[in-house]
This record gives structure tokens, C-alpha cells and sequence, in this order.
């Protein structure tokens, strides 16, 4: 049988965002690439809203977009939030078989999720120059 895409991306950027972001060093938690981008703590507190939106997008509700807060922001507790908040949002699509969730678990969480990688790998670059930038990959 075939791969399920959707599944085959879902688990793509599970594990390169844990990748990503399993000992990352504290000090990079609180950096951006730019002045105005991102830190890491703030893409994960921006994916679990993501992830939330996608859930309630799936229950036919509107998203106000701004409005989550991770319960949360240090570094440990986020994670773990981020983790949970994921794994719910992918457990929906998974168990779905409506075609409109599933294309939408594509856009907010995969695709989106992707983009977001480059970013954290970059950032994890500049504050640990030793990291093994390719270990977002499975052999």
C-alpha cells in the first residue's frame, strides 16, 4: 500500500522540529535571526496557536488569530505544550477521513511547520556552530 502524503509529511517535520529543538541550548531560546524575526520560544508558543486554529477550523469555528498564550513559556513546559498541542492537532487529521481537514493539516501544520524549521536550524546554527544541521534528517 501506498504512503499516506499527508501522514509521510506530518511525521517529516514531527521529527525535524524535535530535531530542531531537543538540546538547543537556553541562550538560543531568546535569539532571532533577524531583529524583527522570531526567537524559538516564540515559534513554538506561534505553532501550538497554529495547530489550535487548525482544530477549531476542523470544528467549523473562526480563529482569532493573536489570541493564544502558552500556559507556559519557559523552555521545558513550552516544549512539552508544543509536543501535546501537535500530536492533538495530527491525532485529528489522522483520524480523519475528510479531505478538507486533511489539506488543511497540510497548510497549518506541515508546510507550516517546514518553514519554521529553517528558521530554528538557523538560529541553533549561530548560538551552536557545532550542531549537526543534518540531524533534522532520518538516515
Amino acid at each position: 500500500m501506498p504512503t499516506d502524503p499527508v501522514k509521510a509529511a506530518l511525521d517529516a517535520t514531527t521529527y525535524q522540529l524535535t530535531q530542531c529543538v531537543k538540546g538547543m541550548p537556553e541562550s538560543a531560546m531568546d535569539a532571532r535571526a533577524t531583529p524583527d524575526g522570531m526567537t524559538p520560544r516564540d515559534m513554538l508558543e506561534h505553532l501550538c496557536e497554529c495547530y489550535e486554529a487548525y482544530m477549531a477550523i476542523c470544528d467549523g469555528k473562526q480563529w482569532n488569530w493573536g489570541s493564544y498564550k502558552a500556559p507556559d513559556r519557559a523552555t521545558a513546559p513550552l516544549v512539552e505544550t508544543w509536543k501535546a498541542t501537535r500530536q492533538k492537532a495530527v491525532s485529528r487529521c489522522l483520524g480523519s477521513d475528510d479531505a478538507q481537514a486533511r489539506e488543511n493539516a497540510m497548510h497549518y501544520i506541515a508546510l507550516h511547520d517546514a518553514y519554521h524549521v529553517g528558521q530554528l536550524c538557523l538560529i541553533r546554527l549561530a548560538a551552536q556552530p557545532e550542531w549537526d544541521a543534518h540531524s533534522i534528517y532520518r538516515e
